[in-house]
């Protein structure tokens, strides 16, 4: 608890029980009127708490020890959000809250006597037989919680004795500990039970993005972190009472102040945001934000994301005005540029968008992402405005990083006479015949510019197995000299039985399609180099018999 930076010493004694009550969710409303926040606990009886925000005055409890009492000390923790936004520590602060926007009805079944509201809505369910169910969510169990808490601590153990011992046994036991987690959660889904499951995997992934130690733990816990970014998304999809809700981003706030690894974090954050069901739930989750934007490590693109996630919470609960003000105070936001550009585009202001665009470009050359999304506005908004050349310049460039999207748009929106010669171009940029693995033969592909294919294959000729036949068709003879100095190429390392069966298949091919020559001249340099592989050499010789020997004629 951060209570004793603006009251001082608190006990143990003290600190334990507001834990125990706040796990109770005994915590009434928060609500704050006149500059003083209100609350009421419920301790046995009900006590009602006031603590004035911006001054020095003390807190009171009606329970009247005349201390800071562990009631205090429950409301202080539960309603931290609005003290710091009151600006006593100094700290970044939520620019809004959702719960000033609370309705009355929502107070008054906040502070109404619980077991009362209970047999009430029992008495309901001839009308709404699922609330039975609703009621036993809203007052969850908190033995559950401890469970819980007790395999999170648990699991910390595990990563904290492999990081500090790095020998195989803790290892082991880290690997047991997540799976037996990951499995637990498993059966939580199975049993409906979303809440521990949801709660379940912030905790692996809590772990998975810590540091690690040795590839194994690395491919581990990346393995973990993906596997938790797919779970957690359709299990926000589910229906949470609001005590649920609460622990959710309870959980999430911790992960947030003891985890570095601000990167994960706003991934994490953006996928959490879908839990937001109620007023509490915004404010939990924006004072978590709040929480990892200020991380002193954070990288200028990572702090961007923070900001754009905060813009997304404020025009969700249609504060426009602070949203804007957001943006206004940090205009070098990839993001907030972005949406400036769109706007101007979709108001047909394209000279005004053009240098934004341009800017925007040159602003995020280090960021590859950024720099495609960029590349698309700036080609077209030059599309737009008629500048041919430079939304040709623009499309090269994109097909270059990758982009097939970049040469389908450019070809679409050229006219059959003016293609060719950009195609040309294109098919000559150094930039896009690096692309090697990817683009710029799939464009070949996609063009049928077989000549194209074969000087692709001839430059890069790990290539040919994938396009002989192709080949073959057009360019026999050049197709059949490129696969013959491959096989002979690939066939100098055959260590293992896979290599001398792939090289065997490459060569029964160039047998079939009429290149005997070329195939006795690969075959026989295989045999030269691999006089020692008796078998390899038995069934070179059997393949090289079967073709001379038979009455094969190739078309």
């Amino acid at each position: 608890m951060k209570i004793r930076e603006s009251y001082g010493e608190i006990s143990e004694i003290t600190i334990k029980k507001a834990r125990r009550l706040l796990d109770e969710k005994a915590v009434g409303r928060l609500s704050v009127r006149k500059g003083i926040l209100t609350s009421t606990v419920r301790d046995g009886d009900l006590y009602h708490q006031q603590i004035p925000l911006g001054d020095n005055s003390k807190p009171t409890c009606s329970c009247g020890s005349g201390v800071l009492c562990a009631h205090l000390v429950a409301v202080l923790e539960a309603g931290e959000d609005i003290l710091t936004s009151a600006g006593n520590n100094g700290r970044k602060a939520p620019r809004v809250s959702a719960l000033d926007d609370r309705t009355a009805l929502k107070s008054i079944l906040d502070d109404a006597d619980k077991e009362s509201l209970v047999e009430f809505i029992l008495s309901l369910r001839s009308i709404y037989k699922d609330i039975p169910v609703l009621v036993r969510k809203t007052f969850h169990d908190p033995s559950e919680d401890k469970a819980l808490e007790t395999q999170k601590a648990s699991l910390l153990e595990a990563y904290y004795g492999y990081m500090e011992e790095k020998s195989k046994d803790s290892f082991e036991i880290l690997v047991t500990e997540l799976r037996n987690m990951h499995e637990g959660a498993r059966r939580h889904i199975g049993s409906r039970d979303y809440l521990s499951a949801a709660i379940s995997y912030l905790t692996i992934y809590d772990v998975s993005i810590r540091d690690t130690k040795g590839i194994d733990h690395l491919l581990m816990s990346e393995n973990y972190k993906k596997i938790c970014q797919e779970a957690l998304i359709p299990l926000s999809e589910k229906k949470y009472a609001a005590p649920e809700g609460d622990l959710v981003f309870r959980h999430l706030r911790r992960i947030c102040e003891d985890n570095g690894n601000a990167q994960e974090l706003l991934v994490l954050l953006r996928i959490m945001k879908k839990f937001i069901a109620t007023e509490r739930d915004f404010d939990s989750y924006y004072r978590s934000l709040v929480i990892c934007s200020e991380k002193k490590d954070n990288n200028p693109s990572v702090g961007h994301g923070f900001l754009y996630l905060e813009y997304e919470l404020l025009m969700m609960i249609g504060r426009i005005d602070e949203a804007e003000e957001l943006k206004k105070e940090n205009p070098d936001v990839p993001d907030f540029r972005y949406m400036e550009v769109t706007s101007l585009v979709s108001k047909g202001h394209l000279p005004e968008a053009l240098k934004l665009v341009e800017e925007g470009v040159h602003k995020a050359k280090g960021n590859w992402t950024e720099l495609i999304r960029w590349l698309y506005l700036a080609s077209n908004v030059n599309k737009q405005l008629q500048n041919k050349e430079r939304f040709i310049e623009l499309s090269i460039r994109l097909i270059a990083l990758g982009e097939f999207n970049g040469y389908s748009q450019l070809k679409r929106s050229l006219s059959p006479q003016d293609w060719p010669l950009v195609y040309k171009r294109l098919s000559e940029d150094t930039d896009v015949r690096k692309n090697t693995k990817g683009i710029y033969k799939r464009i070949l592909i996609e063009e049928g510019d077989l000549y194209g294919l074969l000087r692709f294959v001839r430059e890069f000729p790990d290539f040919i197995p994938d396009h002989y036949d192709q080949l073959n068709e057009r360019y026999p003879s050049e197709a059949a000299e490129i696969l013959s100095s491959h096989i002979v190429s690939r066939g100098r390392r055959l260590s293992t039985k896979r290599s001398q069966e792939e090289i065997l298949r490459l060569l029964e091919k160039l047998y079939e399609s009429g290149h005997s020559e070329e195939a006795d001249s690969a075959s026989s340099s295989l045999a030269s180099m691999h006089r020692n592989l008796k078998g390899f050499l038995t069934e070179l010789s059997i393949l090289r018999g079967r073709f001379t020997t038979s009455l094969y004629k190739p078309e």
